[in-house]
């Protein structure tokens, strides 16, 4: 047989014995029967009822998380946002997204026609303005939390939509541990609909994500739309380990709670004594660390924490994400602080520079409508000949997986800069930029 490559890798990543402060929830830890993938690897079968099953687990869960409805996916929060965009888009044809949306929900918009208003923050007054100069929007589909853990006023949000007979769709990719961690935050408790990554943060697989409804209008929609992007051969593994996270989360968290939190708030305050500026919205489950303070670059960081085993789920020049979830062991705790501590030895400072600009700050001029830069004719320049043109494509780098630039905004230099100094990105073609053609 050829050389398995991922596969090969995956093992290699394995017998290190990695500190997994990163993505997927369950941190390589799951009950023995889900070690053998294969063997429960299995598709609809007349002597068996695993239809059923996950019917009878997606009512459970719709249950545990107050909502209506609940469908299980296999092919993550992408198909729920699809499914959840293509369900409303006859009541409209614009939605009111935040500028640091996931790709996904890019994706959805262009592929149901609808103009995006683009906020650069879902404040309610920002919010309210889009709505008045905006009248014929469905809504508007927000991410909460973000990546890194913060929130917005969601309440004030809601009341702001409902009063006008608006929709609240929310991306609730990185908050399905927030019903239990922080009830009366969750996102459930406010949107019309809303996906929630089981994966990221709860002891699930990889691409396990749950859809779930409120709103009684809502639901013969979203479950003719879900039928449109979700497979007709889902991954059974993988919807019974979402059910597994859900209850697990469910069962376990509140006798772990005060054990889980003296762990992590020893740590943050153990890595602050270093001189670290830690970043916290709030979210029990992540962290992040400014390393700008000691004039270090977070990827050396990075790369001396990875030589000690441990891995963090993103990294720019100033900070480094750490994800955390009900599997991380106090051990690792220990071992990361000790990780870092290591690492701030031995990286040398560099010259103190004014604080680089994030993916969020970058807010650059749009001179087109989202549409009709996607739907204009293009051409690919080099990146280092983009400056100045009109953006034909969203590209960004990914972790996080959300826009640098979106269809329709002029290209700036510190745009391309950040671009061509990432190792992950998309919407580039071999180091090219599609833009509108002059």
């Amino acid at each position: 047989m050829d050389k398995l490559h991922v596969l090969e890798e995956l093992k290699n990543y394995r017998q290190n014995k990695p500190i997994r402060l990163h993505m997927p929830g369950h941190k390589g830890i799951l009950p023995d029967d889900f070690l053998s993938v294969a063997e429960l690897d299995v598709t609809e079968l007349n002597n068996i009822k695993i239809v059923q099953a996950v019917k009878q687990a997606e009512t459970d869960i719709a249950k545990i998380y107050g909502a209506n409805y609940c469908k299980l996916i296999s092919n993550g929060s992408t198909g729920g946002i699809l499914s959840m965009v293509h369900a409303v888009k006859g009541l409209g044809d614009k939605i009111i997204i935040n500028r640091t949306a996931h790709q996904s929900v890019y994706n959805a918009i262009e592929l149901c026609d609808l103009e995006p208003i683009i906020l650069d923050k879902p404040t309610v007054e920002e919010t309210k303005k889009a709505l008045e100069d905006n009248q014929s929007v469905i809504g508007a589909l927000f991410t909460y939390p973000d990546y890194f853990g913060e929130k917005f006023d969601i309440k004030g949000v809601k009341a702001l939509l409902k009063k006008q007979g608006k929709l609240l769709l929310v991306d609730n990719a990185h908050g399905a541990h927030v019903k239990f961690t922080d009830t009366e935050a969750y996102a459930g408790a406010f949107a019309d609909a809303w996906v929630d990554s089981a994966h990221k943060t709860l002891p699930s697989l990889n691409q396990g994500a749950m859809l779930f409804c409120s709103n009684a209008k809502l639901i013969d929609l979203i479950d003719s739309s879900i039928k449109i992007f979700a497979t007709t051969s889902p991954s059974y593994p993988i919807l019974a380990s979402i059910e597994y996270g859900v209850k697990y989360m469910a069962q376990s968290w509140k006798d772990i709670r005060q054990t889980f939190l003296s762990w992590r708030n020893d740590f943050k305050t153990l890595v602050e004594l270093l001189g670290i500026k830690v970043k916290d919205y709030g979210d029990v489950f992540k962290l992040t660390l400014d390393f700008s303070p000691l004039g270090v670059n977070a990827f050396d960081i990075e790369k001396g924490l990875n030589e000690n085993g441990v891995y963090p789920e993103l990294t720019d020049s100033n900070n480094v994400l750490l994800m955390f979830s009900i599997q991380t062991a106090k051990t690792e705790f220990n071992k990361t602080y000790n990780a870092i501590k290591r690492t701030l030895d031995s990286v040398k400072q560099r010259k103190q520079k004014d604080t680089e600009e994030d993916i969020e700050s970058l807010l650059a001029e749009r001179v087109m409508p989202y549409l009709t830069a996607i739907k204009s004719g293009f051409e690919y320049v080099k990146l280092k000949n983009a400056i100045g043109k009109v953006c034909a494509v969203n590209t960004g780098v990914f972790p996080p997986c959300y826009p640098v630039l979106t269809a329709g905004e002029k290209i700036t230099a510190k745009a391309v800069e950040i671009l061509k100094n990432s190792e992950y990105t998309f919407g580039l073609n071999d180091g090219r930029i599609k833009v509108v053609k002059e």
